[in-house]
């Protein structure tokens, strides 16, 4: 039997899996989509209209760079969390391009994990807290979080020693030109430097690319940003009328070490 990677929601013992995930007390099914559920008790997560957002913007990978340069970072290591995960396509592509990584999402919304799980049979995607990840201790090498939300304590517990943490936040233009479209005055976005207690920062770099978006992957991007609340309906349709939109995608990379 392969070592477990997770733990029970319920006792914190190891998981394995037979026909389903059990710590011998407590059983948990996998739905027949491939993902299960460890979220206890469970929590609100992403609605129908983010995920299907941004299952729609992936299609065509305007992230593509993106991508690349978190496989070419996670390269040298053998197990990928995605924290946050939403519709899979980080974790997706990683496996793809590289079939010997093991690769594993959490995240609070079943929508999104039923959809990762639907289009990637390779990672084992799960419904989790973040707060609480069903994890055992010491049993990834890496932790992705890509504009998503993290436990610094629950990352510390669940990494290896000398495991990584890679976050990625906006950079200050990061969609500069959209929100020009939507806003009569458009503020940056904040220029934070991350601290995490217990680990050690060894890197931050921006990458910065151009995305050339036709109208169905601009309100794809609308639909999966908080400008979709907060644009008037004026400006909605001022970018609905737009046939294609040169947009600056730009991000934030910090790397900690445990």
């Amino acid at each position: 039997m392969s070592k477990p990677l997770l733990q029970c929601p319920v006792c914190q013992q190891p998981l394995y899996l037979t026909q389903h995930y059990s710590c011998g007390k407590h059983h948990f099914d996998r739905a027949k989509e491939g993902y299960v559920n460890l979220c206890i008790p469970p929590i609100r997560g992403d609605d129908a209209l983010l995920v299907n957002a941004r299952a729609n913007f992936f299609q065509t990978n305007p992230y593509k760079p993106l991508m690349v340069k978190l496989q070419s970072m996670v390269a040298s290591f053998s197990t990928v969390l995605d924290v946050g995960c939403g519709t899979g396509a980080y974790l997706e592509f990683m496996k793809r391009n590289d079939s010997t990584l093991t690769t594993i999402g959490c995240d609070g919304s079943k929508l999104a994990i039923k959809k990762a799980a639907k289009l990637d049979t390779q990672t084992l995607y799960m419904v989790a807290n973040m707060n609480a990840l069903p994890l055992l201790n010491e049993s990834v090498d890496v932790i992705l979080s890509v504009f998503a939300p993290y436990n610094s304590e629950e990352i510390q517990r669940v990494l290896k020693p000398n495991g990584q943490l890679i976050v990625v936040q906006p950079a200050p233009n990061h969609l500069f030109e959209l929100k020009q479209v939507l806003y009569d005055i458009v503020k940056l976005n904040p220029d934070t430097t991350l601290t995490i207690p217990g680990l050690t920062g060894n890197l931050n770099e921006q990458l910065e690319f151009e995305m050339i978006l036709n109208q169905d992957e601009l309100q794809a991007l609308f639909a999966m940003t908080p400008y979709v609340y907060t644009s008037s309906q004026q400006a909605s349709m001022k970018l609905k009328a737009l046939v294609s939109l040169n947009i600056k995608a730009s991000f934030k990379i910090s790397v900690f070490t445990k």
